[in-house]
């Protein structure tokens, strides 16, 4: 019998129980990694880190500790390990930070056990893709917190992590390359302004997202994975103000997105549809889900963005 075998063996059976879950928490001992999943189109990952710095983290029962390292999945159309943070708080059974903008919750959320992360680092590029952890040990799906150990913890490790800190200053870089036709003869500080204008589109989505109640205004498709932002006076021709205005934006399925993008489809002062005839028939309308007597709500606002819209977007006979 060993020494922690005769100690327990002399205890009751509650101080027993009591000694095992205190040995039980010591063993997962700070210092853990684990991976955590996210749905960027629940939560808006990129834009909290970059605006709040910390969050939070919900861990339900796993034992997720101060001290512990994690490395943020980003799913949907990432699929790649993104983030990777620190614990630098105790669990906590209610929250502290109020990152609701982003889709997370108000502060005093309850009960709601989690933990203070903080970002470290970075995977720079496409990340580390989904299927390179399958090839190195990970086993099925990320959904709950999985912890890293072995020959995927080692694979991970032996990527190279950006420091966090660099990562506004890349995201320059990458994203000024993305748009070189709307910056072409800019520099320094347009260049810049540009690009964070460009951000702000998250922003706008979940303005749109707001004023429309998650529902497409023209089908009432609810399904907030497939929802587009659409502005009406494209972002290229709109101000910096314009680009980031509500008034500037419909909510829209991605097939009435494209219709209205593409100039198909647009809308008059009152929100009745107008459905080009130059580009589409009678079958192409039933198969698009629209008819003439469809129609949106429009407010004083948005009047002037869709007269721009119908004057040199919509494929009128004209």
């Amino acid at each position: 019998m060993t020494g922690l075998e005769k100690k327990l063996s002399q205890m009751t059976p509650e101080q027993r129980k009591a000694a095992i879950e205190s040995i039980g928490n010591m063993m997962a001992l700070p210092g853990s990694e684990w991976i955590v999943s996210c749905n960027p189109n629940i939560y808006a990952i990129d834009d909290a880190f970059r605006n709040l710095g910390n969050i939070e983290w919900q861990i339900g029962r796993y034992k997720i500790e101060q001290g512990d390292i994690l490395y943020i999945y980003v799913g949907h159309t990432d699929k790649a390990l993104r983030y990777k943070c620190v614990v630098v708080s105790d669990k906590r059974m209610a929250t502290t930070i109020d990152d609701s903008w982003y889709g997370g919750n108000e502060i005093g959320v309850e009960p709601y056990p989690c933990v203070e992360i903080k970002p470290i680092g970075y995977y720079h590029g496409d990340g580390i893709r989904y299927e390179d952890l399958l090839k190195h040990g990970l086993k099925g799906s990320i959904r709950g917190p999985i912890k890293a150990s072995g020959d995927l913890l080692n694979y991970i490790k032996s990527i190279n992590v950006r420091d966090f800190r660099l990562k506004e200053q890349d995201d320059l870089k990458a994203e000024s390359h993305k748009l070189s036709d709307d910056i072409k003869g800019l520099t320094g500080y347009d260049i810049e302004a540009v690009v964070k204008a460009r951000r702000n589109q998250g922003l706008f989505r979940s303005l749109l997202m707001d004023k429309y109640d998650g529902r497409c205004c023209l089908c009432g498709l609810d399904n907030r994975y497939l929802l587009v932002a659409s502005h009406i006076k494209p972002w290229r021709d709109s101000t910096d103000k314009e680009k980031v205005s509500i008034h500037n934006g419909l909510l829209l399925c991605p097939n009435h997105d494209k219709l209205f993008d593409s100039g198909f489809i647009s809308f008059d002062d009152d929100g009745r549809i107008m459905i080009s005839s130059v580009e589409l028939d009678e079958k192409d309308c039933k198969l698009l889900n629209i008819n003439k007597d469809m129609k949106i709500d429009v407010s004083d606002e948005q009047k002037p963005f869709l007269k721009y819209h119908r004057e040199n977007i919509f494929a009128s006979e004209e």
